[in-house]
């Protein structure tokens, strides 16, 4: 599918009082620095939700980008007795083993996802915690739908990382994980959109989560490729963007 094909979006109104949201446009700041190498990206992101934390003020924070292939660990996972046979089965299948800022489980994916990290400051950040995360996949989801996929939210019975706020395709397979991680003043929502190679997912994620002894269902792996097979990156990335302008004044950092 080409940009051109890419189907109008619909209003949103995240931005309401009455949902825990301002009604006035927060800004955005959309970083669009590529890194060399997987670990630069966790480190800067990191940084950049640590620099939020001590000035605890300022505008928000949005990058969208495509990743190197990656295993994704969370803090739990790395204290599970298996996590070293896990990394190392990663490695053997081309993915770098790395312990990501935010929470869930161990997530896969490679150079066909579309990473989304969204930062925000606030006085109190544990506060809206659920709807920080329902508002992110209401986002993402109403871009999945504009490319034509019949995108839900909820998770799918089987599913790997599983939460309530994935974002599922025909209440069948998985299309998008989200985690979260909160510090002092700021937080950090991070999403993985597979757009390909669900198959090299599925089968570095079967090898992974049985090292770590955790139950998974493959056939709940997708990909919006899988879905809509001429979709392309650029389209996701533009679908994804234009769903957060809706909501966001979105500028682009130096």
């Amino acid at each position: 599918m080409s940009s051109a094909g890419v189907r109008p979006l619909k209003r949103m109104t995240l931005n309401d009082p009455s949902r825990g949201y301002s009604s006035g446009r927060i800004v955005l700041q959309l970083d669009k620095h590529e890194e060399a190498h997987p670990s630069g990206d966790f480190e800067r992101i990191v940084s950049v939700l640590h620099h939020s934390s001590r000035a605890a003020k300022g505008p928000g924070y949005l990058r969208i980008y495509q990743p190197s292939p990656t295993v994704a660990f969370s803090g739990r996972d790395t204290i599970n007795p298996g996590f070293r046979r896990a990394a190392e089965a990663a490695r053997e299948r081309g993915f770098d083993p790395l312990r990501r800022p935010a929470g869930g489980r161990a997530v896969a994916y490679t150079q066909q996802s579309i990473i989304v990290d969204h930062i925000g400051v606030e006085d109190d950040p544990r506060r809206g915690a659920t709807e920080r995360f329902r508002a992110n996949a209401e986002t993402l989801a109403l871009a999945l739908r504009s490319l034509g996929i019949d995108a839900g939210i909820g998770a799918v019975a089987g599913e790997y990382c599983p939460g309530e706020f994935s974002i599922h395709a025909r209440k069948a397979v998985k299309l998008v994980g989200a985690a979260q991680r909160i510090v002092k003043n700021a937080w950090l929502v991070s999403a993985v959109v597979q757009v390909g190679d669900h198959d090299q997912v599925s089968a570095v994620t079967s090898e992974v989560y049985r090292e770590l002894g955790l139950d998974w269902d493959p056939a709940t792996a997708g990909s919006v490729q899988a879905e809509v097979p001429q979709t392309t990156l650029t389209d996701v990335r533009t679908a994804i963007l234009r769903a957060f302008e809706q909501q966001y004044d979105l500028r682009t950092s130096a």
